[in-house]
């Protein structure tokens, strides 16, 4: 595998101002955001949530909004297998999987 080392000149890879997610229940998923990770919604619409995490924003959409957004590509099915992955660094990482389980459960 080859790393690819940036400058600070270099204009990529910069900050993610954004990520949006494609969801199927925008009501569940905002509940389990705003529960788990106990974030409070930043914007919200008929089609959308907006949480602040950290620096970036993650945006709920609703998949049959995100067709316009992605054009020409495909909204992936739910059961094509993983449509993300978030990565943030916690300093011990079984004692928060211990508490955001014991957060979504309740």
């Amino acid at each position: 595998m080859s790393v690819t080392h940036t400058t600070p000149e270099s204009p990529w890879p910069g900050n993610i101002s954004a990520i949006t997610l494609f969801v199927e229940d925008l009501e569940a998923t905002k509940r389990f955001y705003c529960d788990v990770f106990r974030l409070p919604v930043t914007y919200e619409d008929d089609e959308s949530a907006v949480f602040s995490f950290g620096n970036t924003l993650i945006n709920l959409l609703r998949s049959t909004a995100a067709h316009e957004l992605i054009d020409p590509a495909r909204v992936a099915a739910p059961d094509a297998g993983s449509r993300v992955q978030l990565t943030l660094p916690v300093d011990d990482v079984d004692a928060m999987c211990k508490e955001l389980t014991a957060r979504a459960s309740r």
